[in-house]
């Protein structure tokens, strides 16, 4: 254990001497396009609130009334006292959205990955996925006791390769990628993807957290993210382990309440950066 700790002390320090430490800064008031921190309003290009409904009207007045009607707590999880109608109007809700028989709610995105694939899969079993998978797949590939194996990120035909060695060799065989891969926004071929499944009698899990109702050098991300902030943007920088070593990113996201006058703003700072910093030389964003 303390070797361990000695290791994170160790890149701590590594990363605080390479101005690399990603803090995080305090958001007040409201969030949607735009955003104040430390008493400066910046263009939020971070969120995952893609169709801008926080703040919606109708939704702010729902939270209120159902705080009013059901308080601010359920006193217990829900397997035991916590179990609300709420719940379970929102479950039927959901599954009439989303066409289908039912539907389960969990806390997070990362909890319903883990719960899901650690029940639909056990020893015996194996889970293949796309080598960009969230990391909460891969922890609940990990926990299942499943077998598991990745394939290249988009190649179909190296899924078709694995699915027909697969064969015959284990219980249940389960498909899983994101729909929309949130660091590079790309999207699976899902049609070719349930084909493949259908011809090797394998099961598809999709994860739609970023697709539902919308469709480097790791230092210059930081970099960038502390230029852009001063020039007044919210952006995230991704790096390692969420993304491979070496691969660190700007993420930036388009919100349905941006304007255009906000976007161009952002593409300009985003240029200025860039040619402040050396990544930009010659053809301006957007050109």
């Amino acid at each position: 254990m303390a070797a361990r700790i000695s290791g994170y002390e160790e890149r701590l320090r590594g990363l605080t001497a390479r101005d690399q430490y990603h803090l995080l800064e305090p958001i007040t008031g409201p969030t949607n396009h735009r955003v104040t921190v430390r008493g400066r309003e910046l263009i939020m290009l971070g969120s995952y609130s893609y169709l801008g409904l926080i703040g919606h009207p109708r939704i702010d007045a729902a939270a209120t009334a159902a705080v009013a009607e059901w308080g601010t707590g359920a006193g217990g999880v829900r397997l035991l006292t916590g179990n609300t109608g709420l719940h379970e109007r929102l479950e039927a809700r959901l599954a009439r959205f989303a066409g289908r028989e039912d539907a389960v709610l969990y806390a997070s995105g990362y909890v319903t990955n883990v719960a899901i694939l650690s029940a639909l899969a056990g020893p015996g079993d194996l889970v293949l996925m796309d080598m960009l998978d969230h990391a909460s797949i891969v922890d609940g590939a990990l926990l299942s006791g499943a077998r598991w194996k990745t394939w290249r990120h988009g190649d179909m035909g190296h899924l078709e390769r694995q699915l027909r060695e697969a064969q015959g060799k284990y219980g249940t065989i389960l498909v899983v990628a994101d729909s929309t891969f949130s660091m590079d926004g790309d999207v699976l071929d899902l049609p070719r993807a349930a084909a493949l499944c259908r011809e090797h009698g394998a099961r598809l899990v999709v994860d739609e957290a970023h697709s539902i109702g919308a469709l480097g050098d790791d230092g210059k991300a930081f970099d960038l993210a502390r230029e852009l902030f001063d020039r007044g943007l919210f952006v995230c920088p991704i790096g390692h382990p969420a993304v491979p070593k070496g691969q660190a990113r700007l993420r930036l996201t388009v919100m349905a309440t941006h304007t255009d006058g906000e976007l161009d703003f952002a593409l300009a700072a985003i240029e200025e950066a860039g040619r402040a910093l050396g990544l930009l030389q010659r053809e301006a964003v957007g050109a």
